[in-house]
């Protein structure tokens, strides 16, 4: 059979995941490949760059299982940012990739920071110190490296066997010259050529597609940042719809036709990947991890997801009465509080296991609403909500964010967004089309859930009382933060 189909690639944090699409977005074959996240040291996250690699293999060997894969005629990658690897000359991986979850760098990231400006450098987004950390403390190895490639870019150089630096929105590079500059690092260490996401990269090497099982002629489309390929995957050219994509954090973000400036820094805009029009949003630190605490703390490691969630279905919304502030890990949107934690308020004698957990999941929902009211705050308009992500499959918690928020939730055809983003820029790379228009004939519903009134008037009630947990208890968590840090 002629070939047909695109190749859409994310490479996470513990897993990467790669599924097979036609042209109307039907996935025809999927595989998946978990794998650790070395921590070596207290604040250090690595990954060696050949894992990712390995885990690519492994998923289309269950994807050759499903369809004949010299049907694939493009394939695109979509990677965790940022996340940096060293390479030779010879196009070997120096040291393990330092991740986007490292926390080495700090130093690093300050020095920049005061260098470029203040503000000019975070950590959470910014590639350049963790490369400024390798050449402070590993100068032989900074020596012997041709260039610096993030995760995507990796994987792309190991399917073309060329490397080359791919801007991951239009406007915003990973690093320009004068940043280069102020860095100090010099601009061949970076390599020579610079592309936007979406380019055709040229066909795949005869060795990547053997070990592949793809054909010779399939080529390479640059990928983006994960959370970017989000965005692609549920269709976020359409103004006025709110991403909400849960995995281990929560990503809440909005599509807007002008970009939304919150004075108060609590979300940050974007270019949007469709050429025009912005992306406004933030972070949440707490989302499915919550989910996984309440299996194996509240019912035991023998529980599954599947019985921990009909038992909060069969809660009345609410909680009755139990409130929960998720702060597990702290929180990023919209309080920036890294010493807030986790609290359950109201309990009595009659409440159970049961209503912890739906009050988690409620509290996650509560944060959801609380961004989206900052953005329309600003000037946003929230119409309706697409979740995204493993947390998606949870049906209950997908009812819970509609009622929360009082909006319509779209759940799509295809939870995992960054794998179908990733294969709509293939396709529209391989087709020759605006991305909006493959967005849009690749992405479907598969159910849109009304709020239920009764459940709306409920949590109306429950929203004001959650945010002034918060600001009550935002002393006492510092105080409590300042005691684990002396002791």
């Amino acid at each position: 059979m002629t070939g047909d189909l695109v190749l859409g690639v994310d490479l996470g944090t513990t897993a990467l995941k790669a599924a097979a699409f036609d042209a109307a977005g039907r996935c025809l074959a999927s595989g998946r490949s978990e794998y650790a996240l070395d921590r070596p040291r207290e604040a250090w996250a690595e990954q060696p760059a050949e894992r990712w690699w390995r885990a690519l293999v492994d998923a289309l060997g269950t994807v050759r299982a499903e369809i004949d894969t010299r049907r694939i005629v493009a394939v695109a990658v979509a990677g965790q940012a940022p996340t940096v690897v060293p390479i030779d000359a010879a196009g070997q991986a120096l040291r393990a990739a330092i991740t986007w979850a490292d926390r080495r760098a700090v130093a690093e990231a300050a020095w920049l920071s005061e260098r470029l400006g203040a503000g000019q450098v975070n950590i959470e987004f910014d590639a350049l110190p963790r490369i400024l950390w390798v050449r402070e403390h590993e100068p032989e190895l900074f020596a012997r490296t041709a260039c610096f490639l993030q995760s995507f870019e990796y994987l792309a150089f190991r399917l073309t066997g060329t490397p080359v630096t791919i801007e991951p929105l239009r406007g915003l590079p990973a690093w320009t010259d004068d940043r280069l500059a102020g860095a100090g690092l010099e601009r061949s260490r970076f390599p020579a050529d610079s592309v936007q996401a979406g380019t055709d990269l040229g066909r795949i090497t005869p060795r990547a597609a053997d070990e592949l099982g793809l054909g010779h002629d399939a080529i390479v489309v640059s990928g983006t940042v994960d959370a970017f390929a989000h965005w692609i995957g549920v269709d976020l050219s359409r103004s006025g719809r709110l991403s909400n994509i849960g995995g281990t954090s929560e990503g809440v973000s909005l599509a807007s036709s002008v970009l939304l400036s919150d004075q108060r820094q609590r979300v940050f805009g974007l270019p949007s990947p469709f050429g025009s029009g912005w992306i406004v949003g933030g972070a949440m630190s707490n989302s499915g991890g919550l989910l996984d605490w309440a299996v194996d703390r509240l019912w035991g490691r023998d529980a599954d997801r599947g019985t921990v969630l009909a038992a909060i279905a069969a809660t009345k919304p609410g909680s009755d009465g139990v409130l929960a502030l998720p702060y597990f890990q702290g929180e990023r949107t919209p309080i920036y509080d890294a010493d807030a934690r986790g609290c359950f308020f109201g309990l009595n004698a009659r409440h159970g296991r049961a209503h912890l957990g739906r009050a988690l999941l409620e509290g996650v929902a509560f944060g959801l609403r609380q961004i989206s009211e900052i953005l329309e705050s600003i000037g946003g308009s929230v119409e309706s909500v697409v979740v995204s992500g493993g947390t998606a499959r949870a049906d209950e918690w997908n009812r819970i964010k509609a009622d929360v928020t009082g909006r319509q939730v779209h759940v799509p055809r295809i939870i995992d967004s960054g794998v179908l983003g990733a294969a709509i820029l293939a396709r529209a790379a391989l087709d020759r089309e605006p991305l909006r228009e493959v967005a849009i004939r690749m992405v479907h519903d598969r159910e849109v859930i009304e709020p239920d009134t009764k459940n709306v008037a409920v949590y109306e009630q429950l929203y004001p009382l959650f945010l002034k947990l918060y600001e009550h208890l935002k002393e006492p968590f510092r105080e409590l933060a300042l005691i684990g840090r002396t002791t």
